[in-house]
This record gives structure tokens, sequence and C-alpha cells, in this order.
């Protein structure tokens, strides 16, 4: 399988866990789009296929002022006979109209309740989307079928934004096909990409370290000799309130503990000819590297001290990785530089392995980074 991500969109900020947060804001827009009947019922506002926001029309408030909007109008959670709390948001008003746009947006399946002096006024609910567009996994990494007893992540990636915060209830690890392991390191919150699109999840690194007391009372998460499986439930829900398609498996088979860093002295390049957009290709000696970082750790940079734009493709279960620039290839000589956080599936990094014995055990001096030369000669033709 390979993927495909972009050296200009390296570096993600991610805004999670916003709370007790209440702001409301009470402004003069320009109205948003609108039902034909937003003018006598309470209905929601769509954008790209989402809901975004419930539109109540002025004449269905009796003795409304604009300057109490916030005291006098909640929208909350209708479920079943229970009604929630208020839900956080913007208020504004826009000529016969009031719109209140939530904080975090509104999730399909669910009803939700608008209150004007603590009487209802109207429900909404928000419809399910259409199953043929429910999400699925496209890929978990790493791709190979035989990992590390020390293996600490797996990553998975969905066709579509998932619910955060679920994953140890869908997640799961057969041993030898019958027995259910609990391997997971629970966090909170989760470790999701910006768009909640791919979940890193970590095997428990207190049960991996040795001499940890994790390690001691329970064991290390999966052991070496033994075939597992990892099963992604189709119970779980994306954002549009759809299980995935179908329920996702992957087998893998444990092979010894990895201890030792990436050498990157023993790694080897695939250098494109001048006045090509060839791939440069870099081969990690037949090891898998960690996918998700090395989404993140390497740049190409010429003579000028320039890093160059373009696209990196992660190949071959993790064991190469290929640079496509954006321009042709120039005469002169490059720099591929690596920051020393690489690591491997076993999280040992570039300077220094991830479960290391300090009384017997030398280290590295640290580096920031990691230089790797290459030369891409002048073509013939050009040389004449």
């Amino acid at each position: 399988m390979i993927v495909r991500f972009s050296i200009e969109n390296k570096i993600e900020i991610r805004l999670c866990h916003v709370r007790n947060l209440i702001f409301f804001v009470l402004v003069s827009l320009v109205s948003c789009s609108r039902s034909e009947n937003s003018l006598e019922e309470v209905s929601l506002q769509w954008q790209n296929d989402r809901a975004t926001g419930v539109i109540i029309p002025v004449s269905r408030l009796q003795n409304f002022s604009t300057d109490s909007v916030q005291q006098l109008l909640e929208v909350r959670i209708h479920q079943s006979d229970t009604i929630g709390n208020p839900i956080f948001g913007t208020w504004y008003r826009e000529d016969d109209i009031i719109r209140f746009e939530p904080l975090i947006p509104f999730t399909r399946g669910l009803t939700y309740s608008v209150f004007y002096k603590n009487t209802s006024i109207g429900k909404i609910e928000v419809p399910l989307a259409d199953q043929a567009r429910a999400s699925i996994v496209e890929a978990v990494y790493p791709t190979q079928d035989t990992v590390p007893e020390n293996l600490l992540k797996f990553y998975i990636r969905f066709s579509q934004p998932m619910r955060e915060g679920e994953s140890l209830r869908h997640v799961h690890v057969l041993k030898n096909g019958k027995d259910t392991m609990n391997v997971f390191l629970s966090l909170d919150p989760e470790l999701w990409n910006t768009n909640s699109t791919q979940l890193t999840l970590w095997l428990d690194p207190g049960r991996i370290k040795r001499e940890l007391i994790p390690n001691k009372s329970q064991g290390i998460p999966i052991e070496h000799g033994n075939q597992y499986t990892l099963v992604i439930s189709e119970n779980w829900l994306d954002k549009q309130g759809l299980n995935l398609k179908e329920d996702f498996t992957k087998s893998f088979f444990v092979t010894s503990r990895d201890s030792l860093s990436p050498e990157t002295s023993t790694w080897t390049m695939d250098v494109p000819d001048e006045r090509s957009v060839e791939p440069m290709e870099i081969s990690f000696n037949r090891e898998s590297l960690d996918y998700g970082l090395l989404e993140e750790v390497l740049q190409v940079i010429d003579e000028k001290k320039t890093t160059l734009k373009g696209t990196w493709i992660v190949d071959e279960e993790e064991k190469k990785i290929q640079f496509v620039p954006n321009a042709p290839w120039t005469a002169g000589s490059y720099t591929i530089q690596v920051e020393s956080i690489l690591e491997d599936l076993s999280g040992n990094n570039l300077n220094r392995p991830f479960d290391r014995d300090i009384l017997t055990t030398k280290a590295k001096v640290p580096k920031t980074f990691y230089e790797l030369a290459f030369r891409i000669k002048p073509s013939i033709k050009a040389s004449k």
C-alpha cells in the first residue's frame, strides 16, 4: 500500500477539549440560506451537508427582546423523556429570524429542543446520513504481518471523520483466535489527527518497558511466538452517526524484541536524473519505521539551504520512502535532514533505544538531526 502526504502540511495544530466555555454574541449579519418554511417553523441550517445551526422565526417568540436573547432562548439535546443541559454556542439576530450556531457541531441521529422562556417551541431531528456513505477502515499501520514483541503503536486510518473517545470500546486484540487481550493504553483525550480520520493507539508502554511494575505484574502486551488479530468493530459510529460499513480485522505474528536504534548509515538512496521529476528513494535497510513519524521528520535541502517542496510517499511496509519534487531536479548537492525523533516500530529512535539498560548500554551523543548527502550529476547533454 502506498500513502501520499505533502511536505507543505507537516505541522498540524489541534484544538481539543474546550470546557466550560460559554459565550453568546449578538450581531447583525447577512442572512444565510434558509429552508422555505424558516419564517414559520424552527428549522435546521445546512452547510456542506452538515447541520450547522438552528433557525428560529422571531414570530414564534412572544414579547421578544433582542437584549435578552441569551437569557430567554436555549437549545438542549432531547433524548427520550430526558432533556439535557443547554448546549453552548453563539446567537445571531438576522432580520426576522434568530440563528443559533453550536460550539460543537450537531450530531446526526440526535434530536434537539428549542426553549423560549423555559417552554419548548420546537424540536429538530438531525437525520442520519445515507448508509452508502458510511466510513471504512482504509489502513492499519504497521502494514506488515510480522511485528516485534515490543511493538509500541498502531495507527488506524478511516475514510471519514470518526466519533472520538470510543476507541477502547471498539478496538480489540485476540490472541491465537480466542483470548481477548486488554493491551492498549487508555488516553484522554485520544490521539487523533485534526480531522478525526487517523487514530494513534499505544500499546501500554509500562508493560513494554522491562523492570517496571506493570511489566512485572501484567506481562508484555503481546508475546513472541503468538498469532494475534486486531479487530475494529462495525459498531463504531462516525461523525455522520453511521456505523462502519463492516468489521475490520488484521492478523499478525509476533517475533522477538527489537532493542536497537535505526542506523541512518545503513540506509541506501536511489538518486534521480537531472531535469526529471522522478522520485528520490530512501530504503531503510529492510526495517519498517514508524508511519506516523515518517509523515513529519524528513526534508530535502539544496545547496542554497532551501527546503524543497514536494510529496513524500511511504512504501513497502514502511521500509522505503520516496520524495517527488514539485519542480524538476537540478544538478547539485543535496542533504536529507532527518529529525532524531524518528522511531522504528518499537519506539527506538535515532538517538537511543526505547528500553535501554543505562548500566550496560553506552548511549550515543544525542543529535537533533541526522543528515544524508546525495548529488545529482549534470546530464551529458547539459555538460556539452
